[in-house]
Parts: structure tokens; C-alpha cells; sequence
């Protein structure tokens, strides 16, 4: 009985480094190099976008398309351009002065805190605050 444990343990042991070593993803590339340069090279077709094809018609061309309605010309879009990066740089300047304001109001905060020599803050029976308290 004893020996049969031993054995049960052992084969446990090894069924473990074993599905350690099957989960492990250089096990399959030193095994199965090409087939693993061949899964690589899959996966990069798949998630690599098509380059787009691009059409540069002559002036008669895109004048013909326009007054049949079939191309839609927006001349708006460099206006838009011009707003958005407006309102980026607005936000972002916002978000600096708000920044800078808190860790101003913190610093004299802590500083009046410290002149009163009421740091750290205590509760109404003299003693220092925990953390839950606080």
C-alpha cells in the first residue's frame, strides 16, 4: 500500500509538470518551430488591415461623378480639424490648472495643519485617528 502511494504521488508529480510544460508557449516553439512560425505568420495575415486602394480620377471624371450625385464632397472637415484641436488643447489645459490648484489647496491645507500641531488629525478623546477612522 505504501509503495502504490508512492507511486500515486509520483504520477502526479509528473502530470503536473507536464501540463506545466504544455501551457508553457517556448515548449511549443522548440518542439514545433515551423509550425509555430507558420501559426505567427497566420495570425499577423489575419491582423494586418488590407491596404486600401486608392482611385485618383481626372478633373472631367470627378465632375461627372459629382453631378450625378454618386461622390459626396465635404469641405467642412478641415474646420472640424481645426475645433477638435482646439478643444484638446482647452481640455488639456484645464485639466493642468485643476491639478495645480488641488496640490496647492493640499499643501496649504497640510501646512495649516502642522502650524495648529493638529497632525496627524485625532479624534475627540486626544488620540491619533487609524486609518478606518480617517
Amino acid at each position: 500500500m505504501a509503495e502504490l502511494r508512492r507511486e500515486l504521488t509520483i504520477d502526479v508529480r509528473d502530470v503536473g509538470r507536464s501540463a506545466r510544460a504544455m501551457t508553457n508557449l517556448s515548449f511549443y516553439v522548440r518542439q514545433f518551430p515551423w509550425a509555430t512560425m507558420a501559426a505567427a505568420v497566420a495570425a499577423g495575415y489575419i491582423l494586418v488591415p488590407k491596404k486600401r486602394e486608392a482611385v485618383y480620377p481626372d478633373a472631367k471624371t470627378l465632375a461627372d461623378l459629382v453631378k450625378r450625385q454618386q461622390v459626396r464632397v465635404d469641405t467642412s472637415k478641415a474646420a472640424k480639424e481645426t475645433q477638435s484641436l482646439a478643444r484638446t488643447l482647452l481640455v488639456m489645459g484645464l485639466t493642468w490648472a485643476a491639478r495645480t490648484g488641488l496640490n496647492y489647496v493640499g499643501q496649504r491645507l497640510t501646512g495649516a495643519a502642522l502650524q495648529k500641531g493638529s497632525w496627524p488629525p485625532t479624534a475627540t478623546t486626544g488620540k491619533p485617528l487609524t486609518a478606518r477612522q480617517q
